[in-house]
């Protein structure tokens, strides 16, 4: 992995992500059914804040491609969700009072929600 950007969505830090604030692995679905064998791809990202040090959390699905040694390897992306954070909502101080934030935190929930609806 090379290091890149990245902008924690819990503290709004900018930072480089290296190694070792970057964990990856992955699971492979080869039962037989009926929509044929995938591989699911995890993402765990660690905020190097030393007051926030929170992580995110994302998945992606793949098809398999066999190579010509028949052995399973990444093909397609699929699809890809965002785990943690569950929103790419913006992180509010403690002043903003709770019922505007609580309905504008609906509000971006809602509107996701549609939005995977008309991707799937």
């Amino acid at each position: 992995m090379s290091e890149y950007h990245w902008t924690c969505p819990f503290c709004n830090r900018d930072t480089i992500i290296t190694k070792e604030r970057y964990c990856s692995g992955y699971s492979d679905l080869t039962v037989d059914n009926k929509e044929g064998q995938k591989r699911l791809i995890s993402n765990f990202i660690i905020c190097p804040n030393p007051k926030c040090k929170k992580f995110t959390l994302s998945v992606a699905l793949h098809d398999i491609n066999l190579d010509p040694w028949h052995q399973p390897q990444t093909g397609k992306l699929l699809k890809t969700w965002e785990l943690i954070p569950a929103s790419k909502a913006q992180s509010f101080p403690d002043y903003i009072p709770k019922n505007i934030l609580s309905d504008y935190l609906d509000e971006v929930s809602s509107d996701r929600a549609i939005v995977v609806a008309l991707q799937g």
